[in-house]
């Protein structure tokens, strides 16, 4: 049964399905632009409202990841290996985290202010976010 729809500024196809998280406590949902795209959508569930925020740092966006499940912060990941975290309430990028691989991106999870990235080389990356 379907609960609610939100019609998106954005399409989602097939090939972006790493592209879409929702919030530990199903509040809010991020959207990654995906390959090319420098920007990502924030949607609050509750209100049905969204807001595109836009990187100075990334050209593509994967992977987006609440901090610790909550809605407060966001990580996104890029195709050249870096990170952006988010802060959603003031619309703003604090921290850029470079890997130093490329790809980088195979998926990502966070708890306890740890962002795991696991990526194409076989190796599981864990960084202090605070």
């Amino acid at each position: 049964e379907i609960v609610k729809t939100i019609k998106l500024e954005v399409p989602i196809n097939v090939s972006q399905t790493r592209l879409l998280r929702v919030s530990a406590d199903g509040t809010h949902c991020v959207l990654a632009a995906g390959n090319g795209r420098n920007y990502l959508y924030i949607i609050n569930i509750e209100k049905e409202t969204q807001y595109k925020l836009q990187s100075k740092f990334l050209s593509s966006m994967y992977g987006p990841c609440f901090i610790n499940g909550e809605t407060n912060l966001v990580s996104v990941g890029s195709e050249q290996g870096k990170f952006e975290i988010w802060d959603i309430q003031r619309r703003k990028s604090f921290k850029t985290i470079r890997t130093g691989i490329s790809p980088a991106l195979a998926s990502s999870t966070s708890v306890h202010n740890i962002l795991a990235i696991g990526s194409q080389d076989k190796r599981l990356r864990l960084y202090d976010v605070r």
